[in-house]
């Protein structure tokens, strides 16, 4: 969604939690436990499915999605309500974005492409 993060609206606000640099560029991390940020990028999904008639979603580093530690120092991370590493919003987002695309546009293709998890090789 780079255009989202382009625009300087109250989008922009809410959200951009954070801004890390990892070895593959700069990552901006949106704040999936806000149902503004979840509605956004489900509408964007479906106007380019719906609209554009595209045959699938492809999301990207998911892994930095996914693990709050991904790629952050030991004290650049916030744990889950847990104690976890795991992002539990972004979980969340993906299961209801794989919901609602599956039951608008049935036999859309929905595919990850991410990063490894943190952890030993």
């Amino acid at each position: 969604m780079p255009g989202a993060l382009r625009w300087h609206g109250p989008l922009t606000s809410i959200s951009i939690r954070a801004r890390a640099s990892i070895a593959t560029g700069t990552l901006f991390i949106y704040n999936f436990g806000r149902r503004e940020v979840q509605g956004f990028l489900i509408a964007s999904a479906l106007h380019w499915l719906e609209r554009y008639h595209v045959d699938g979603l492809r999301v990207d580093a998911v892994a930095s999605m996914l693990y709050r530690d991904y790629s952050r120092p030991a004290d650049g991370w916030i744990p889950n309500i847990y104690g976890g590493r795991e992002n539990l919003e972004a979980i969340g987002f993906l299961r209801h974005l794989n919901a609602v695309v599956g039951e608008r546009c049935p036999g859309r293709h929905r595919r990850r492409r991410g990063n490894r998890p943190p952890g030993p090789a």
